[in-house]
């Protein structure tokens, strides 16, 4: 949790102001590279790759200006900026030599992301006069969220267990953005913005798969 307040008060012109800014960059990862798992012969139990994260953002901030004699003004800003990366994969090097994965059960490769943010603002500004206040949050989401077999043989012949590739992703945003002014002139106003531009995507792609 980022609480921040800020407080301004005077005698004729009183300022506050608070900016908070989050950023969270993660990096998860569940693989196989180039590698055999298990044999033809003898396939073992299930094989699952799974990559999971989880950002919670809860961000509060506040600012408050106060001029006694003459004007308030207040101004609260929050931005949050969101970049992390999930994938779960199977890959191999065909160029050297192909190794394949082999399962008594299912193969599962699972990518799953989520993403919870609070952003409250809220700017008090109060004079005799005037009194200003603004309030703001941003949340940007650039997060990449994978799930994919690659130049791969995945086999689970005879196990009557699936190859399942999934990708899941979701980001849950709630503003609460507030502004306050009082005086013979009052102006007040506040804004939420998303900016979300990420990417999910389950494949498979150059790759032998054979679930029969």
């Amino acid at each position: 949790d980022v609480i921040a307040v800020a407080g301004g008060a005077s005698g004729l012109v009183g300022i506050g102001a608070n900016v908070v800014v989050n950023r969270v960059t993660g990096n998860t990862r569940a693989y196989i590279s180039d590698s055999q798992i298990n044999e033809s012969s003898n396939r073992g139990k299930a094989v699952k790759v799974k990559a999971h994260s989880d950002t919670d953002i809860s961000s509060k901030g506040g600012a408050v200006g106060i001029g006694i004699g003459g004007a308030g003004v207040a101004a609260a800003v929050d931005t949050n900026f969101i970049d992390n990366t999930t994938k779960a994969y199977i890959w191999d090097d065909r160029g050297t030599d192909l190794d394949a994965v082999y399962a008594g059960g299912g193969v599962e490769v699972s990518a799953f992301s989520r993403e919870h943010v609070l952003s409250a603002t809220i700017g008090i500004g109060a004079g005799l006069y005037a009194g200003v206040a603004g309030a703001a949050a941003v949340v940007k989401s650039d997060s990449i969220t994978d799930a994919y077999i690659q130049d791969a043989k995945v086999d689970t012949t005879g196990s009557a267990g699936d190859i399942l590739v999934d990708a899941n992703s979701s980001v849950d945003v709630q503003f609460i953005a507030g502004a306050v002014a009082g005086g013979a002139v009052g102006a007040g106003g506040s804004v939420g913005v998303g900016l979300f531009s990420g990417e999910t995507k389950a494949y498979a792609v150059g790759s032998d798969l054979d679930a029969t």
